[in-house]
């Protein structure tokens, strides 16, 4: 099928233009601290040491060590990296066009404004890489079964084994695949025969008939590509797992990391959602994903074998992470399927009248996310009602990081200054002061050799300040939401010029 490579290049244009924007305006979050400090670890041992525990694997923190080598160091690399992933997502959903037609455009159109996708991509965490590698086994399977094509089958294999070695999720995405083509083909048997679709040959493709004697060939080829890839896959996954093979402890870790998954997601972490969470989030920021939900057991009865699958797929994920009690907002954009199924219903379905008011919904539905992506990401991108906005850092972040390396800056011995870190709760800050050779964690328990920098959290406030032996500009410090207020504390003699007037001055007088 030809693909319109103008439109491709001008969704991906766009969806790139709202993932790399501004990347520096939000806060490090707390995740990204974690991920810059297992970095850091990879760095210092020479390979990435897997913790089960962790629940994530060790592609991603690869990958973000090769672009600290290309870019340097810095929130800022970690996240160009990303939104590269994100911006590669609608691409490849794009190129879907070849075996689906128009359907993957619009799909590629829902995904580049979805305020999730964008949202998500725009900040170093898993999740971005995770749905590429599932995108691209999408489009392995279609290249395969459409065309019984090898590089299909290759494809399928980087998507499995990368998402295993992304995050330990991705089974959920696999299961509910495999899950949907049996379903499928069961549904097709029972269903009327003018509701069913030629098994044979699936909507949209031209694949040849096979001449006799020609098909075992082909399967036989098949089956020497899936174990030859497939054995190249587990080298890889193994490799990645184990430290490229200097700590073999990680290969059996990676099976135990599903112990502590499911713990996790069956156990109380203070992240338990209802059942309909993710309805109520689809209702404020994605309604043509909602559009796609709300239609996918219609289309799965009724339409072609891809636009069925796309929409089981898309289904089955929804209702697995709605049963799944550990619910966090960026498990949204595992919906991606059902972009794809809306994509189907806005092309095959039957009545052209309704197919064109479902059109004129579904490009409302569209610029409805925009805006809402818009407003999320440039605008509210710090805001904790929004629910998107999870365990954020606040830009108090930012202000502390930039008071400090504005000091450094002009003073370069001043790397070694005392920074005093006396709050409960800590993360980004870890990796964000990792480069300042003076950093102390704890609890104010005295107050000899206070440093230039000290934070604390409110209910300390007196005890700090009673003893302060000399002055001191206050402001308010705020890590995030769930989090108690508390106040950074600057040497006046070495930052007032820095601070432009901000601060209240306390201490000795």
């Amino acid at each position: 099928m030809k693909v319109n490579n103008l439109l491709i290049k001008l969704l991906v244009l766009f969806a790139a233009v709202l993932r790399f924007a501004f990347l520096d305006w939000k806060a490090p979050h707390f995740d990204e601290g974690i991920n810059g400090h297992f970095v850091m670890q990879t760095w210092s041992l020479g390979f990435f040491n897997y913790d089960p525990s962790n629940y994530h694997g060790p592609l991603y923190f690869y990958y973000l060590q090769l672009a600290e080598i290309l870019m340097g160091r810095g929130i800022l690399t970690f996240r160009i990296a990303t939104a590269l992933l994100a911006s590669a997502i609608v691409y490849v959903t794009a190129i879907h066009a070849r075996y689906i037609g128009r359907a993957a455009y619009w799909a590629a159109a829902v995904l580049a404004v979805s305020p999730a996708f964008v949202f998500y991509g725009r900040y170093a965490i898993h999740e971005t890489m995770l749905i590429l590698f599932q995108v691209v086994f999408s489009y392995g399977f279609l290249k395969w079964h459409s065309e019984k094509n090898s590089r299909g089958i290759h494809l399928m294999v980087v998507g499995i084994f990368g998402s295993f070695s992304t995050k330990e999720t991705f089974f959920i995405f696999l299961g509910c695949w495999l899950i949907a083509l049996a379903a499928i083909k069961l549904v097709n048997k029972l269903l009327p025969k003018k509701l069913r679709f030629p098994e044979s040959i699936p909507s949209n493709s031209k694949r040849r008939q096979a001449p006799n004697g020609e098909g075992l060939r082909q399967n036989t080829k098949s089956l020497k590509t899936w174990a030859l890839s497939g054995a190249v896959g587990i080298f890889a996954t193994l490799a990645l797992f184990s430290g490229f093979f200097l700590d073999l402890q990680g290969i059996s870790d990676m099976f135990t990391a599903f112990a502590f998954w499911t713990k996790t997601g069956t156990g109380h972490t203070g992240h338990e959602k209802p059942f309909f969470y993710w309805v109520q989030v689809l209702w404020i920021y994605e309604w043509p994903l909602l559009l796609a939900l709300l239609t996918t057991v219609i289309a799965s009865l009724w339409g072609s074998f891809y636009m069925r699958l796309y929409s089981a797929v898309g289904f089955g994920i929804w209702l697995a992470y709605s049963i799944i009690p550990y619910k966090t907002p960026w498990c949204v954009i595992g919906f991606w399927p059902l972009a794809i199924a809306l994509g189907f219903l806005l092309v095959e379905f039957p009545n052209s009248s309704l197919r064109t008011a479902l059109k004129g919904l579904a490009l409302a539905s569209i610029i409805f996310s925009l805006s809402k992506s818009l407003e999320l990401n440039f605008k509210k991108y710090h805001d904790p009602k929004e629910k998107y906005v999870y365990v954020q850092s606040t830009n108090d972040v930012n202000i502390l990081t930039e008071t400090i390396a504005k000091r450094v800056a002009e003073f370069p011995e001043d790397a070694t200054m005392k920074i005093q870190v006396f709050i409960r709760d800590t993360w980004p800050l870890p990796w964000l002061l990792s480069t300042y050779s003076s950093v102390q964690y704890g609890q104010l328990t005295h107050n000899d050799g206070l440093g230039e920098v000290i934070l604390i959290d409110g209910a300390d406030q007196a005890k700090l300040e009673g003893s302060l032996t000399r002055k001191y500009l206050r402001i308010p410090f705020h890590m995030r939401d769930a989090y108690g207020s508390g106040f950074a504390y600057f040497a006046e003699e070495r930052f007032s010029r820095f601070m432009k007037g901000a601060g209240v001055v306390v201490g000795a007088k």
